[in-house]
């Protein structure tokens, strides 16, 4: 017997068979597929072909729209990050450009100019990736206005391979250099912050180190639950990054009583197919 949801229709040349594309009990779409016949009864094997192919037709719908809604929810946690801005932040860079417009012009004037960059990158990039380059302007400009607020107590070395092109998600790194500044480095009379990215074993690896007093333990073990505020960036990036590639990177925290190491490692093949994909 035929199942009420096939329609038939048919004469002596040709049979049509419908079958319904179903996502979550509702009918998203319709297959229809027109046969030569020869008017004998129609067999239970074309129907079930048809159901076969409508079956798979609606999952691959239903995998897109669950790539779509991924994305979705990758732009949303990307979105709550920017949303962040401390505005201390921005109040104690004016303060800082304020001084300098009276003693150093020229260095207000570079000032202003990072304090732009720094909210461009924040606010208006929409992109999933970006070039590793334009993250590490974004983080360039953060610590120039952190290096002239806090001028000498503050120390910034980087080391970064010179060919290293590739594409990495948005305001990735920034949030670790911030928690490496706020909650180590200036902890301490003479903050260290060193900023790595190389290429290693066919893998994009970033570090970030300073000299600070470490990750207190109940804030190490809540950023996996996102429960404390002061891991939060740090706990944004590291879902993010799992979001994105899932095992294929790694999110590694070495801290104790002489500072914190966080490095990140992503396949660069991974990063490969992300470009092609977006």
């Amino acid at each position: 017997t035929i199942s009420r949801r096939h329609i038939l229709q048919g004469n002596t040349n040709y049979l049509m068979i419908a079958s319904p594309l179903v996502n979550k009990q509702q009918s998203i779409g319709c297959i229809i597929m027109i046969l030569s016949h020869n008017g004998s009864t129609t067999t239970q094997t074309e129907v079930r072909f048809v159901d076969g192919l409508a079956q798979l037709f609606a999952d691959q719908i239903i995998l897109s729209e669950l790539e779509y809604q991924e994305e979705l929810l990758q732009k949303a946690e990307y979105q709550a990050l920017q949303a962040q801005i401390n505005p201390h932040f921005l109040f104690n860079s004016l303060n800082t450009i304020s001084f300098f417009c009276r003693e150093k012009p020229e260095r207000a004037r570079e000032l202003i100019l990072s304090l732009s960059t720094y909210f461009r990158n924040t606010l208006q990039n929409k992109d999933l990736f970006i070039p590793l380059s334009k993250e590490l302007e974004h983080v360039k400009a953060y610590l120039d206005l952190e290096k002239a607020r806090f001028e000498e107590s503050l120390q910034i070395e980087f080391d970064l391979c010179p060919d290293l092109d590739c594409f990495v998600p948005p305001l990735i790194i920034q949030p670790i250099v911030e928690n490496a500044v706020k909650h180590g480095a200036m902890k301490r009379p003479l903050g260290q912050v060193k900023i790595q990215a190389e290429s290693i074993n066919k893998q994009i690896v970033i570090t970030i180190s300073d000299n600070g007093p470490g990750i207190p333990l109940d804030v190490l073990s809540n950023l996996k639950t996102n429960l404390s505020s002061k891991g939060l960036g740090l706990s944004n990036v590291q879902k993010r990054l799992q979001k994105i590639y899932g095992a294929a990177h790694t999110f590694n925290i070495q801290t104790n009583s002489e500072g914190t190491t966080i490095q990140i490692a992503i396949p660069q093949e991974e990063i490969a197919n992300e470009n092609r994909n977006h």
